[in-house]
């Protein structure tokens, strides 16, 4: 049988005579009962292959000793003078699932304003099971407020939440809640208050028709200035794309706010359950967030839906006075 029909049945593009039948796929796609139990059968069956292991305990604990020591990252500063200029570094008492987040005031481990530095984040504490992780994070250029992604369940979905940093340490999380959040960068703008990006279409462009947004999301209206701004954003798809006469540096209204990516949304509501999505996501879609505001106020700045596999990230570059 030719190799090229084994893979069309096995991927389930064609039943003929001989050719293999891949049933499982098909359980998988529906997200069945039959589909729960073949896993819930292969994890059983493993499981009983593990427990004959003589070996395993020896190596689980061999491993636990190599692990059980405390970490601590190089400290690095965010922020700037007359913001919030504050030092972090992650941390991990031997154990812990994932590092935590520390601030203090100077860069060693017991510069807190008490002598003792303050956890900002803790991805140990955001669900009873250990489900959720920390992503990336980014420190807004005053340092006033964190963005950072959580996913569930080793999902590539994700949320990002924000909190406001005051200048002792101390922190509080915001409303803001971004959804459908997916290989996304986030490019805080350098002045706080008044962004510019580089735009590749205008409204009611074709580009702009053919883009599938969320439910509740729609296009605002932008502000055409000119190119000569002194900070500039690089929209990078397979290669940086530089400022010339035939773009557009648009100018968001609002106070300070990043950019950040997501795809149109996936049939699957519950946040938990992203992870057994198994279909490819194309459309990637480049937003501008402001803080303190809901998702449905967000920004559209661009798309590529006629180039739906590729991906775009913002990042700026900015010459301090």
């Amino acid at each position: 049988m030719p190799l090229l029909a084994v893979r069309a049945s096995w991927h389930g593009l064609g039943v003929e005579a001989g050719q293999i039948i891949d049933l499982l796929r098909q359980h998988r796609q529906a997200r069945g009962a039959a589909y729960i139990k073949v896993v819930e059968s292969q994890n059983n069956l493993t499981q009983q292959v593990l427990s004959t292991c003589d070996t395993r305990s020896r190596f689980k604990a061999l491993m636990t000793e190599m692990y059980d020591f405390p970490k601590t990252s190089c400290p690095f500063q965010r922020g700037e003078p007359g913001g919030v200029l504050r030092w972090y570094y992650n941390s991990n008492s031997g154990l812990q699932a994932q590092s935590v987040l520390y601030t203090s005031d100077a860069p060693d481990a017991d510069g807190g304003a008490d002598g003792k530095p303050q956890v900002l984040l803790d991805p140990n504490t955001f669900s009873a099971d250990g489900t959720i992780a920390l992503g990336d994070y980014a420190f807004s250029y005053d340092g006033r407020y964190i963005a950072y992604s959580i996913s569930s369940g080793g999902s590539d979905w994700q949320k990002i939440l924000i909190k406001q940093i005051n200048p002792d340490g101390s922190s509080f999380m915001l409303n803001d809640t971004l959804s459908n959040v997916k290989f996304s960068t986030t490019a805080w703008a350098p002045d706080n208050k008044v962004p510019h990006s580089l735009a590749l279409h205008s409204p009611g462009s074709p580009r702009l028709a053919s883009t599938t947004l969320n439910p509740g999301q729609s296009v605002r209206p932008l502000v055409t200035v000119t190119v000569g701004v002194q900070y500039q954003i690089s929209l990078t798809m397979n290669c940086v794309i530089s400022a010339g006469p035939s773009h557009k540096i648009i100018r968001f209204p609002g106070v300070q706010g990043f950019f950040y990516n997501q795809y149109p949304a996936p049939n699957i509501t519950g946040f938990g359950e992203r992870g057994t999505n198994t279909g490819a996501n194309n459309d990637q879609q480049l937003w501008y967030h402001e803080v303190g505001t809901s998702q449905d106020k967000d920004f559209f700045v661009m798309a590529l839906p006629e180039h739906p596999t590729w991906s775009v990230s913002a990042s700026f570059t900015y010459a301090r006075e």
